[in-house]
């Protein structure tokens, strides 16, 4: 069975090939970096320089536009400015897995151009090497190279055209979605973070000069963490980031400054000979974490008072501080005093109503300038008794925007206050006299956010979870402009001075939020370790999600490209020629295996890494032949139709919503309704479908306008069929637009000529309320279904029919340029997996939004399914770096295994190109009996492009095993 506590222990989910886009908002979460120096003799460059100044250290960047590391390659451009000790760190973890690799397989590793470079596995820094790692950590490679190899297999796979069908079927074949799931576990894991932090270390030889090369041996990695720890260095690094600027310079170069300095002690500190303990490491990182929240803050513009979820929009917000600084929770009598006197001659409301006289135009709460103005209006700040109103106005600004900025990030913002614990920030802020320690600050922050790795709190995880479902949904919907997203319009409000939100939100709270889904991680791990109750746990697990729903933009936040690191390995595959098929043929001898279908037998197949064959769906498709309606195997996805003899003509199935394998075991097909077909679905491929016998209909159907048929169980054993069909207008007013919904009570007695969505669906509307897509869900108290059109989701519950959601709360406004709209949807597909609906949409080109969105829609307490969430977000063109977008999605449920949990597996195409992709579900039971189950997405399975046309599948068809 799949182990919920280890997963979360170990991972935040992303699968390799997202970690390596992943990889500088990784390193801040890897754990051990102890590490245990291998004899290596020094070269005279190695000891030639002896660093001796921490601005010399700390001006090192590893950041660059290219690289030209890799002996005996071209030198790579990088799409933005690169980490490139990082990059260079997980090519050394590549080739020490091919060196693996062929000490297991050398002859196949041969054959598959696997052979590592050499020139790489003998690079050292003179503390450590490739070798000294590799022998150390043997059994990790030996462990695990089966899932890395056959990963950089697949990413080759994924684009190419010329592949045998042979060599299709048996890559297919892997289970890429396990193999992805075990890595996840695997690069969180203590030995993972040991290796990459080593490899770094030895990586930065290679770069920059050897810039680093003079601090290792020594205490500088102490030395460069205490200098970070000093207030005045956090203090200009939190005026620094700059958030509300157009083209994020600023927040890069910070952030690029963070990275580098985490990176920086955690490389210094494996040579160092008094290292400093994990848990340290951990709170710097936390104390950094900070200063990125805090310099995001500090970003914010004032507002004003008209503007609700503005800083001076919201009085709550100054009320928690003002209260605060007046309370004897300072701990600091000075503090409290001053702000007690100031009050007294200036009241809290009035000075509140004062602010917003106050012309902050392009101003941010951290400018001096805007202080500086709030000293002027109010010259009783600066007393002649202390000449230092700066320093408590500065102070007074700092609070307000973390208890704001945590209100608007981290709460549900209905009467919910701020989540952070003033009293405690206050401490750091005023704990010796005036003089702030930032250090004490910036970790309490995090702490009260995410925790410490200490028991989880309900409030931690309450915490967390709203803060997970607000970065969520701002990071994926809120970016783009026409979709209504409540977040976005807090983060406008936030940073109204600003030109451009959308890279707000692209940039600064996408790090924000994949730095704190790594604490979250941390926490989360620390919970189960101690036994905390399964419902805190699974309510935080929102914010532990967060982070993997956004990766298209964390290469562009992290300054890591993705083309460089998706290293293209050139795979030997056999291609038959004509003449070779021919002799095949005559002589009827076996074809040699060729090497894809030797690792398939010899390595994944013993590693139990075989695609389970749960069926096959039925598909509309065409290669240079015909076009054909033929199976879809949920194992090869093997694509070679015309050699089939198991495919029937499309022309007899030609609406893909009216082909339906029923609960009695047979298959149906109602384009015609009045000549509707049944057959066999064990032998549908074969025999095909009949005349369905018995059948009488009304002549108010038009003869081929039935589009979608779709069958509800209920748990008592009641079924009801809908059926999405046009019919004559004369009989049902206004049906010339599209169809109607029209109700049977069996599979085999024909549907009511009445409409039950009379009433209901707007119909003058025209095609923006045609059904598009309907799902029936099964095994309820009474049958169910659910219909989408272009506008809104409807359900039908028994007899009801209601509209359950409207827009799908998430259109800023209706498509109506033209009559007849056909609205904003390129694509939308349900899946129906147990009860959960798995909605996937895309929006057409005119938007400029390149995203497949993955939605579930759940049942709320009184059994209606209004509960429409984001799990997951991709890119709509399926396989990187190509063009076009995906027409159909179908998906399959695979039970628990005493070995594995249940996952659920999703099979898009779209033209020529296949994709199967996955998630994993957690199930667990809480204090309260209840049982929690929650999604971990798992981008990444096969991948391949075929030429010739997918027409899409025939969803409502599938022929289990």
């Amino acid at each position: 069975m799949f182990d919920l506590q280890d997963f979360i222990k170990n991972a935040m989910p992303q699968s390799r090939r997202q970690f390596l886009t992943f990889s500088s908002a990784s390193i801040i979460t890897m754990a051990a970096s102890s590490a245990f120096p291998v004899s290596a003799k020094a070269a005279s460059w190695l000891i030639e320089k002896t660093g001796n100044d921490i601005n010399e250290l700390d001006n090192i960047d590893y950041y660059v536009k290219s690289s030209n590391l890799i002996p005996d390659s071209d030198t790579i451009h990088f799409e933005v400015d690169t980490d490139e000790a990082l990059y260079f760190s997980h090519v050394m973890f590549q080739e020490l897995m091919k060196k693996e690799f062929q000490q297991q397989q050398g002859a196949l590793s041969e054959r598959l151009n696997l052979a590592p470079n050499n020139n790489i596995l003998e690079m050292n820094d003179g503390y450590d090497s490739l070798n000294g790692i590799f022998d150390q950590y043997k059994e990790f490679f030996v462990s695990n190279v089966t899932e890395y190899i056959s990963s950089l297999l697949q990413n080759s796979y994924a684009t190419q055209t010329d592949v045998s069908v042979r060599d299709r079927v048996a890559y297919n074949s892997w289970d890429m979605i396990k193999v992805n799931a075990k890595k996840q576990v695997v690069e969180k894991g203590e030995a993972f973070r040991e290796i990459m932090d080593r490899l770094y270390a030895i990586a930065t030889q290679e770069c920059q000069s050897h810039a680093l090369q003079g601090f290792k041996g020594s205490d500088w990695a102490r030395k460069l963490m205490n200098y970070y720890q000093e207030s005045s260095t956090l203090e200009m690094l939190i005026s620094c980031f700059q958030a509300q600027e157009a083209n994020q310079a600023a927040f890069s170069s910070a952030m690029h400054k963070v990275y580098n300095t985490f990176h920086k002690v955690r490389a210094l500190n494996c040579s160092s000979p008094d290292k400093i303990p994990e848990h340290e490491l951990r709170d710097f990182e936390r104390m950094l974490y900070g200063a990125v929240y805090s310099g995001l803050a500090m970003s914010m513009s004032w507002g004003n008072s008209q503007e609700n979820n503005s800083v001076l929009g919201r009085d709550d917000s100054f009320n928690d501080v003002q209260n605060y600084l007046q309370s004897q929770n300072t701990g600091n009598e000075e503090v409290t005093s001053y702000w007690k006197e100031f009050f007294e001659i200036t009241p809290p409301t009035i000075f509140w109503a004062a602010l917003n006289e106050i012309d902050f135009t392009d101003l941010t709460l951290g400018d001096n300038a805007a202080h500086r103005k709030i000293i002027e209006k109010f010259p009783a700040l600066e007393t002649a008794r202390r000449s230092r109103g700066d320093m408590f106005v500065s102070s007074f600004a700092m609070l307000l925007a973390l208890s704001h900025f945590s209100w608007a990030s981290a709460s549900d913002r209905d009467g919910d206050t701020s989540p952070l614990a003033l009293a405690e920030l206050g401490i750091g802020l005023f704990n010796d006299g005036l003089t702030a320690s930032y250090e004490l600050i910036l970790t309490k922050l995090t702490t009260m956010l995410f925790g410490n790795e200490q028991p989880l709190t309900d409030a931690i995880a309450n915490t967390m979870s709203k803060f997970g479902r607000f970065m969520r949904s701002l990071c994926t919907q809120g970016r783009v402009s026409f979709i209504f997203s409540p977040e976005r319009n807090v983060a406008e409000k936030l940073f109204m001075g600003s030109s451009s939100v959308k890279s707000i939100i692209e940039k600064c709270f996408v790090v924000l939020s994949a730095l704190g889904a790594a604490f979250a991680a941390y926490s989360l791990a620390q919970a189960i370790e101690n036994g905390s109750v399964a419902d805190i746990v699974f309510a935080s697990i929102n914010m532990f999600l967060a982070g993997a729903t956004f990766m298209i933009s964390i290469a562009a936040v992290l300054g890591i490209s993705t083309g460089p690191l998706g290293i293209v390995i050139a795979v030997v595959g056999i291609i038959i020629a004509i003449a070779q098929w021919i002799y095949s043929l005559l002589h009827q001898e076996p074809i040699p295996p060729t090497p894809i279908q030797i690792f398939t037998d010899d390595v994944m197949r013993p590693a139990d890494l075989i695609h389970p064959d749960s069926g096959n769906f039925v598909c509309m498709a065409q290669d240079y032949w015909g076009k054909y309606t033929a199976p879809f195997n949920t194992r090869t996805m093997d694509t070679d139709w015309h050699d089939s003899l198991t495919t029937q003509d499309s022309r007899d199935y030609p609406e893909r919503g009216a082909l339906i394998t029923a609960q009695n075991g047979k298959i149906y097909y109602f384009g015609n309704l009045y000549d509707p077909k049944v057959g066999d679905s064990k032998t549908f491929f074969k025999n095909g479908t009949h005349r369905l016998d018995g059948w009488n209909i009304s002549s108010s159907f038009e003869r081929n306008g039935c589009t979608q048929v779709v069958e509800s169980r209920s748990s008592s054993g009641k079924t009801r069929v809908l059926f999405s069909a046009k019919a004559y207008e004369s009989d049902v007013p206004g049906s010339q637009w599209g169809d109607r919904l029209f109700i049977s009570d069996g599979i085999e007695i024909p549907p009511l000529p009445s409409c039950i969505s009379d009433g209901v669906i707007d119909y003058s509307q025209g095609v923006n309320e045609i059904p598009l897509d309907i799902s029936a869900i099964n095994e309820l108290d009474d049958t169910m279904f659910v219909v989408f059109t272009r506008s809104h989701i409807y359900q039908m519950r028994g007899n009801s029919f209601s509209r359950v959601i409207e827009f799908y709360n998430c259109f800023q406004e209706e498509d109506t340029t033209t009559n007849g709209s056909r609205g904003m949807f390129s694509l939308l597909t349900s899946v129906v997996i147990d009860t959960t609906v798995h909605l996937f949409y895309t929006f057409k080109s005119k938007y400029y939004d390149d995203n497949l969105y993955h939605y579930t829609l759940t049942m709320d307490q009184d059994g209606n399914y209004t509960i429409l969430e984001l799990l997951q977000t991709m890119d709509s063109s399926l396989i990187e770096d190509t063009k076009g977008d995906v027409i159909n999605i179908v998906g399959t449920k695979y039970p628990a295994t005493k070995e594995t949990s249940a996952r659920i597996c999703f099979f898009a195409a779209g033209a020529s190109k296949y994709k199967r992709f996955g998630a994993i579900e957690l199930e667990n039971s809480t204090s309260y009996g209840r049982t929690n189950k929650a999604l971990i997405p798992l981008y990444d399975g096969v991948a391949f492009t075929m030429p010739g046309a997918f027409y899409g599948f025939y969803k409502n068809a599938f022929i289990a095993n």
